[in-house]
């Protein structure tokens, strides 16, 4: 069963499913395979740094170690601050739910680099839909639970819901203070670059 959320506003909670929209399963995608003369799928592999040992692909992995050689799990991995302050985790928006406060306009969802979209599915989703309207709400928003929150954005288009992922692009408009023109000189021709017809 897919994770619920549970999105609040007004006073009325809504529990619906979000299912993560690919890009490939909207426009389709296309895959190179390689095969063998008898027509057997080929499978990449790696070379060692020894020059002998085949390494097929993915069974290298990035890893951590400790101070000791041992191996460290990502568990074990502490955020600190600029100051060596412990920096607090940020729960899951699963975990806490979402309380959609905060109207905004099209124009500030437009100025975030958007990077992920789920639809909202179940029972409870079109009823959600009814309540958010026209509106876009704005919230924090972390999937998994982390250091890391992103900016997220509800908007609705029929009876559909959307929450739509990204950060803050950080572009600031500086505007045209003073309108560029092109200044052209006109380079006088010498007597001597002035082409005579009676040369030919």
């Amino acid at each position: 069963m897919a994770k619920q959320l549970d999105i609040r506003i007004n006073g009325r909670s809504f529990s619906v499913a979000p299912v993560k929209l690919e890009r490939k399963k909207i426009y389709g995608w296309n895959e190179m395979r390689v095969v063998t003369p008898d027509g057997e799928l080929c499978q990449q592999a790696g070379l060692n740094s020894d020059g002998i040992t085949i390494i097929p692909a993915g069974n290298i992995k990035t890893g951590m170690l400790r101070e000791d050689a041992l191996w460290m799990e990502r568990s074990e991995l502490i955020a600190i601050d600029a100051y060596g302050n412990k920096v607090k985790a940020i729960p899951s928006s699963f975990d806490t739910g979402i309380d959609l406060m905060e109207k905004t306009s099209v124009e500030d969802m437009l100025d975030h680099n958007l990077a992920s979209v789920y639809q909202m599915t179940g029972d409870e989703a079109m009823l959600l839909s009814s309540k958010i309207g026209d509106d876009i709400y704005k919230f924090p928003f972390s999937y998994r639970g982390g250091y890391e929150q992103n900016t997220a954005f509800i908007i609705t288009n029929g009876p559909n819901v959307f929450i739509v992922v990204g950060n803050d692009g950080g572009y600031e408009y500086i505007g045209l203070e003073q309108l560029g023109y092109l200044d052209t000189v006109e380079e006088e021709m010498s007597q001597e670059d002035e082409m005579d017809f009676a040369m030919f």
